[in-house]
């Protein structure tokens, strides 16, 4: 008889099946907040409706839901939960007629009702927005197809040395791990902060800083007293590092590092940052091995006073990995190794442009080392004022035939050379520079230092005051 006798308004259609279509709101599998939720639907008994009961403890009890009794056939119906709070439901839904039929089985909806509070520690459920003051207890995983939204004026606290879900890299202190997506969308006068919880007291490494293999976009946000400050990992083509406008600084490692590989292309973008005093490299971005290609933007930033190298760009381990990088109009200083580092080995390919950039009182200020590289590989060096330093350009060859452009560059007050081109390795490779436009003027050792077994193209520059000689070859 029931099976007879009770129809939803789907069948009664010429639908289907008497059960599939009852629950109409919410859909199956939503996602919805805490707080009042209304289940609504329709149903249909040709004997006529008594009532219809819901459940959400897996039918140990059942509640009647409203419909107006004037419509005993057909109606639609709805039930209200006050007050549901975070966690998985299987609502049930059975129809009862005026016969004493019950609907068997129920129909079944699955829904999730999230927190208003955010992840303090542990992987993130569903997509969540963070604002205000956020207070974590230990690591925090975004997970792949989840997207963490953090806006303008956030502070995300770490507790110092400290990780109470004692996983992860460092089981004594807390991670902020991205494989889904993060946002945080700081504004000049409300930026985001990713600090330690200890004030007054933060030291370099208190937390252990943001590990991303996702899509990672900062805007208008600082994060300090860190390990590192961003490790940024991309075996995805979907994967993608973006950073504007935003601080890293006081961690006791490398404030951005990128390592891109598995033929993945990626996209990093470093715009109008500053980053200093950070232990290890300002910036340091890696294609390695396979088809991987990184093509990495690196404009209007300040980078000073970090305990190695300033930029530091790599490429290694196949003949097809490559990096493309655009250095353009930054300042970058106060670093003991190298301002600008590029090396290439392992047969791979570098394309670097650097053009605007102001690098002074550091080691060597622009490095480009080729070590059994690829013949593709491409260098132009434009515009660049290059002071203070030991070694304003220096590149160095090894067994890999490269053709650099470096032009209307102004190199002075260099502690060694102003520009040393030297290359070693067998005579079929070369290292023919093309050196046009430069000023290159009171330099301690030698304005121009050439080692090549190739005749150099030199035009329009101009060579004088140094201490030792303007030109040695």
């Amino acid at each position: 008889q029931a099976e007879d006798g009770i129809r939803d308004v789907e069948r009664s259609r010429g639908l289907g099946d008497v059960y599939k279509r009852q629950v109409t709101d919410p859909v199956n599998d939503s996602r919805l907040t805490e707080g009042k939720v209304v289940v609504a639907g329709v149903a249909h008994a040709l004997s006529g409706i008594d009532r219809v009961e819901i459940s959400i403890d897996n039918g140990n009890t059942w509640e009647t839901a409203e419909f107006d009794p004037r419509n005993i056939g057909k109606t639609h119906w709805s039930y209200t939960f006050d007050e549901l709070y975070a966690g998985n439901y299987t609502i049930l839904v059975r129809v009862v007629d005026v016969d004493g039929n019950v609907q068997d089985p129920a129909t079944e909806t699955r829904i999730s009702i999230k927190a208003d509070e955010p992840t303090r520690v542990g992987t993130l459920e569903w997509d969540e927005t963070w604002s205000g003051t956020v207070q974590l207890y230990g690591d925090v995983t975004v997970p792949e197809g989840v997207t963490l939204t953090i806006l303008p004026g956030t502070h995300v606290k770490f507790p110092a040395n400290l990780d109470t879900s004692y996983s992860g890299e460092n089981v004594k202190s807390s991670e902020f791990i991205v494989k889904g997506t993060l946002i945080c969308k700081g504004t000049e006068a409300e930026p985001i902060l990713f600090t330690s919880d200890a004030g007054e007291n933060a030291k370099k490494g208190d937390w252990v800083g943001i590990k991303a293999e996702g899509t990672l976009r900062l805007e208008n946000t600082t994060v300090e007293y860190s390990r590192y400050g961003i490790q940024f990992v991309g075996e995805q083509d979907s994967d993608k590092l973006t950073v504007l406008d935003s601080t890293i600084r006081h961690t006791a490692g490398d404030a951005i590092s990128a390592y891109v590989s598995n033929n993945a292309r990626v996209e990093i973008t470093l715009e109008g940052n500053t980053i200093s005093d950070n232990d290890g490299k300002g910036i340091s971005c890696r294609a390695h091995g396979g088809s991987s290609f990184l093509t990495l933007v690196i404009s209007g930033s300040q980078v000073s006073d970090n305990g190695s190298c300033g930029v530091y760009c790599t490429a290694d381990g196949s003949s097809s990995a490559k990096l493309k990088a655009s250095i353009l109009n930054n300042t970058i200083h106060g670093h003991p190794d190298q301002g600008i580092y590029i090396y290439t080995t392992g047969g791979a390919i570098t394309d670097v442009t650097a053009q605007g950039n102001e690098i002074y009182q550091s080691g060597t200020l622009f490095y480009a080392n080729y070590n059994s590289a690829s013949s593709a590989s491409q260098l132009s060096v434009l515009n660049n004022d290059l002071h203070d330093g030991t070694y304003g350009i220096r590149i160095y060859d090894y067994n890999t035939t490269v053709s650099p452009t470096i032009s209307s560059n102004v190199v002075h007050n260099n502690s060694n050379s102003g520009v040393s081109f030297e290359y070693s390795g067998y005579s079929s490779y070369h290292l023919t520079p093309e050196f046009t436009s430069n000023q290159v003027t009171s330099n301690q050792q030698y304005g121009l230092y050439l080692s090549l077994n190739q005749a150099i193209s030199f035009s329009n520059n101009g060579l004088y005051s140094n201490g030792l000689y303007d030109l040695y070859n």
